[in-house]
């Protein structure tokens, strides 16, 4: 089973995709010197990023993942549902080979445990994590309006959409602060 996507999460994917930096401008000579007036012809290089994204296993979030994917980046998808997540990682396989470095975790981002399991699964499978992208979340399950929802729904829904991306994002900002810094930013965490 494929996730299907709309137009407008596919136009929100490239705008996230394009406000990273992914691509590094290096000179074509060793000397860096001016030739003729002019400075040294410069070419692009692609930095192989590594990418965490929660709720990846539809929508926005597998959207995502395709197009860090076809960047040539890894990717590192997780959902709460075992069999979406089988799915998703399947379908990405699929597209993108056997050589795409895509991977995948069950996690709900509500569980500490779980997100605990995830900071270190995505270290050990990623190497350096440069984006993290929290995108799971959840609405009311019933449908209905505030007034009407029972309380333990109201928990499920606050669990996920406002401790999941508190505990993500800790998780996040400790990765990256064990990881080599750079006088300019690298490391970027996004809640979608």
């Amino acid at each position: 089973m494929r996730p299907v996507e709309t137009p407008s999460k596919v136009r929100m994917s490239h705008f996230l995709l394009r406000s990273t930096s992914r691509l590094h401008l290096a000179p074509l000579s060793d000397s860096g010197r001016r030739v003729h007036g002019r400075q040294p012809q410069r070419r692009r290089v692609h930095c192989r990023l590594g990418v965490v994204i929660t709720g990846g296993t539809k929508g926005v979030g597998f959207s995502l993942a395709r197009e860090f994917l076809r960047g040539g980046d890894k990717v590192l998808i997780c959902g709460r549902s075992q069999e979406r997540l089988k799915d998703a990682h399947e379908a990405l396989r699929t597209e993108f080979g056997t050589d795409a470095q895509v991977f995948s975790v069950a996690c709900d981002v509500s569980s500490p445990k779980q997100v605990a399991r995830l900071e270190a699964e995505a270290a050990s499978k990623l190497g350096t994590v440069h984006q993290w992208i929290n995108n799971a979340g959840m609405a009311s399950r019933t449908r209905v309006s505030l007034m009407d929802m029972e309380p333990a729904e109201i928990v499920e829904v606050a669990g996920t959409n406002v401790i999941g991306s508190m505990l993500c994002c800790r998780a996040a900002v400790r990765l990256m602060k064990a990881q080599p810094q750079a006088a300019s930013p690298i490391y970027h965490i996004y809640n979608c």
